[in-house]
C-alpha cells in the first residue's frame, strides 16, 4: 500500500486549508498538492471524495485524517471548521480563496473558533458578553498577508442577509481587521 512516509509543506498546506474549510474541489487541491498524493491520502484514509448537492464530487477529511491533522506539530490544538454537506459550494469557494493565498499566509490562517477565542476580550471591552452574538458575527477566515495586513476573508451566499453581512463588517470595524468578502 502507498503510504505518506514523510509529511512535507505543501501536504501539510492541503490539511490545514481542509481543517479551516471542510470541503475541496480536486482542481482546487491540485492547486497544492500532486493527483499522487491525493491518491495517496484517500487510500491511507485520511481524506474521501463524497458527491455533492451539485452532483460534484468534493474532498474532506475523514475521521482517520482529523486525528492526523490533529497530531502534526504546525496543527496541533487548532479547531475544525463545523463542515455540513448543504453548504459544500460555500466551503469549497471558501478552500478555493484559501488557494490564492501564499503558503506563509495559508498557514497564518485562523478558523471561525480561533478568530473568536483571540478577538473576544477585544469585543468584551466595546460590550457586555451576552451581546457580543448580537453585534459581531465573526468570520470564515482570518489571515495575515505577506505584508503584515490582517484580512478577514468571507464568504458569501444568496442566503446571506445584509443584517448578517453587517455583522461581520461590524466585527472587522471593532477588531482594526479588513474585510474581503467573496460570493459564491
Amino acid at each position: 500500500m502507498m503510504k505518506i512516509n514523510k509529511v512535507n509543506f505543501r501536504d501539510v498546506q492541503a490539511l490545514n486549508g481542509l481543517r479551516l474549510c471542510g470541503y475541496a474541489k480536486k482542481e482546487d487541491l491540485l492547486n497544492i498538492i500532486s493527483n499522487n498524493r491525493i491518491k495517496i491520502m484517500e487510500k491511507q484514509g485520511l481524506i474521501e471524495n463524497k458527491t455533492n448537492t451539485r452532483n460534484e464530487i468534493v474532498y474532506t477529511y475523514t475521521d482517520k485524517g482529523k486525528s492526523f491533522i490533529k497530531n502534526l506539530d504546525t496543527l496541533k490544538g487548532q479547531a475544525f471548521y463545523s463542515r455540513q454537506t448543504a453548504s459544500t459550494d460555500h466551503d469549497t469557494k471558501l478552500f478555493s480563496e484559501y488557494c490564492k493565498l501564499t503558503p506563509t499566509e495559508r498557514m497564518t490562517c485562523l478558523s471561525e473558533t480561533q478568530t473568536r477565542d483571540i478577538f473576544t476580550e477585544t469585543l468584551k471591552q466595546d460590550q457586555a458578553t451576552a451581546e457580543i452574538d448580537k453585534m459581531y458575527s465573526i468570520p470564515d477566515i482570518v489571515y495575515t498577508t505577506d505584508e503584515g495586513i490582517t484580512i478577514a476573508l468571507e464568504v458569501t451566499t444568496s442566503n446571506y442577509t445584509t443584517e448578517r453581512i453587517e455583522l461581520k463588517e461590524n466585527f472587522c470595524n471593532a477588531t482594526n481587521i479588513e474585510l474581503k468578502a467573496v460570493k459564491v
